[in-house]
């Protein structure tokens, strides 16, 4: 067998197990940017016998050379004879008009083209191109401004997109599209390895090189920093510390209560600490806009103990306590008469 044969197969018995077990022949949506790691994923998926890929591409029109990078994405595809669905998003206008980072418009962006693509094809698998050294980085950012095992635990292979909420509430929303991630055990000097065995040509993004961005900070100067003071094993210890935050996670995450528009008091004053957190952070995302960090779950967990019934939430909303109740106020609503 062929060395470039072998390496390939070897990167490919390394992918996520519970994606190696996907369905070859259904539809399925691919992301593909031009990079190395989308083209070597789109050519490693085609191998491993996904043979009804749709791809599709986000032209963020932030460069100059966003133009070129799109019709390099359609020479690409047309060469491998998979299917194109791409779109050109103003997301600096984006971000301008709903007042939010270029990050968020662009992540708004690309989900939503995610999930067009999928209804276009009756997909309900994403396939994404992060990796092992994506994944470290990951853990390093989140570490650096304060998350929990949660964020900690990294990015994981099968995450649920979740569709906008229906405003008709006896409307059932629909069931939510899976983003994969089968590249988290395989590292980017491998990619570049089989990129080159493969004679794969895909785009440069020359962003990649700008120390501006704290993800690039992270991979441009401080994981160097680290293998320079503690050796060549920072990045495999990152990616085992996800791996095993991922599974205390997910034991965490079962043994948290369900939660509805209400949270009553007394069920939540005698749980542990941990869980008293995440009750309360799966209320707050599940009925709240916007992000909920450290701060607000902790304003609100002080609702259980302390005189005070009313805390601040993002959006003018608030939470308040009632008759050994927890419900949110929305901007709108008027406070509730009776006992606190």
């Amino acid at each position: 067998m062929p060395k470039a044969v072998r390496f390939r197969d070897t990167l490919l018995e390394r992918f996520e197990p519970d994606l190696l077990a996907l369905p070859r022949s259904t539809p399925a949506v691919v992301a593909l940017s031009g990079g190395l790691d989308s083209c070597c994923l789109v050519t490693l998926l085609l191998h491993a016998g996904f043979s009804q890929l749709t791809a599709c591409h986000l032209d963020h029109a932030l460069r100059p050379c966003s133009a070129s990078d799109a019709e390099f994405v359609r020479a690409f595809c047309s060469k491998l004879a998979v299917p194109l669905f791409s779109k050109r998003v103003a997301v600096a206008d984006l971000a301008r008009s709903r007042h939010v980072s270029l990050e968020t418009a662009g992540r708004t962006a690309r989900q939503a083209l995610y999930a067009e693509s999928a209804a276009r094809t009756g997909a309900a698998h994403v396939f994404l191109a992060h990796h092992a050294d994506d994944q470290a980085e990951t853990l390093l950012a989140r570490l650096l401004r304060g998350s929990g095992t949660r964020g900690l635990a990294g990015m994981r292979a099968i995450q649920p997109l979740r569709a906008p909420k229906t405003q008709n509430p006896t409307q059932h929303p629909p069931a939510p599209l899976l983003l994969c991630r089968p590249m988290l055990q395989i590292w980017r000097r491998e990619l570049e390895s089989f990129a080159e065995q493969e004679h794969l040509a895909f785009c440069q993004d020359p962003s990649n090189t700008d120390p501006t961005p704290t993800r690039n900070r992270i991979r441009l100067q401080l994981i160097p920093e680290l293998e320079r003071l503690f050796g060549p094993s920072v990045r495999r210890n990152l990616l085992t510390t996800t791996q095993i935050l991922r599974a205390e996670d997910d034991w965490l995450e079962a043994a948290t209560p369900e939660t509805g528009p209400e949270l009553s008091v007394r069920m939540l004053r005698p749980l542990p600490l941990a869980l008293q957190r995440r009750t309360l952070h799966r209320w707050l995302t599940g009925n709240v806009p916007g992000e909920i960090g450290f701060e607000t779950v902790e304003s609100v967990r002080s609702l259980l103990h302390s005189p005070r019934a009313k805390a601040n939430l993002p959006g003018g909303h608030h939470a308040r306590r009632t008759a050994g109740k927890l419900w949110i106020q929305k901007p709108a609503d008027a406070p509730p008469l009776g006992p606190v």
